[in-house]
């Protein structure tokens, strides 16, 4: 109950909200992120939006950003959910990454290219490592990096877990490899437009 934060996963609308509520009656200084689950496209509605204020770090897609916004634009969109409250919006794009909406600037994550085995929990493995290394360093792109490091040891076998290889010494290798390689080409090569 005292934790400094609270992280709260893919469930039903209805089970996230009695728990944001419940993370705000007894510890207000925690802070909270949630992943929200395209499968509940019609839950999401005013009542859940306005918890959203309570929410630190929201992660989602296209897709459940533009349901509760109610814009096609997804810049748009991205903008109008953070005037509901979240300071931090992670956009997980599957094959293409994530994209990271922070104090008015958007950051891109391009995906690291890895062995396609499985997708199961990539989306978990990216969040996981986001935000273990945000609530410590608090610096938007290591975590976006680590969370993209993460994803790649995750993708490439079965099952959500992470695999014995995934030690902290080749997740840093992994991270300074993928740096390196974006800011070397591919931050040249790739817009805004053409990543969305």
């Amino acid at each position: 109950l005292s934790s400094r934060h609270f992280h709260i996963s893919a469930a039903h609308p209805s089970n996230q909200s009695k728990f944001i509520k419940a993370i705000g009656e007894i510890n207000h200084s925690s802070t909270v992120s949630l992943t929200l689950w395209p499968s509940y496209e019609k839950e999401y509605g005013e009542t859940f939006v306005n918890l959203l204020g309570k929410v630190d770090i929201l992660f989602c897609n296209n897709f459940e950003a533009k349901i509760l916004s109610g814009e096609n634009n997804i810049y748009d969109a991205v903008k109008k959910v953070k005037k509901f409250g979240p300071k931090i919006i992670v956009l997980t794009k599957g094959a293409n990454g994530s994209v990271i909406y922070y104090k008015n600037e958007f950051f891109l994550f391009p995906a690291l290219k890895a062995n396609i085995v499985d997708r199961t929990g990539c989306g978990d493995s990216f969040a996981g490592g986001f935000l273990a290394n945000y609530l410590t360093e608090r610096d938007i792109e290591k975590a976006g990096w680590a969370g993209t490091a993460l994803a790649s040891f995750t993708i490439s076998k079965y099952g959500s877990w992470l695999p014995k290889e995934a030690s902290n010494g080749n997740v840093l290798e992994r991270i300074k490899r993928a740096r390196n390689y974006y800011e070397k080409g591919l931050k040249q090569k790739v817009s805004l437009m053409e990543f969305f």
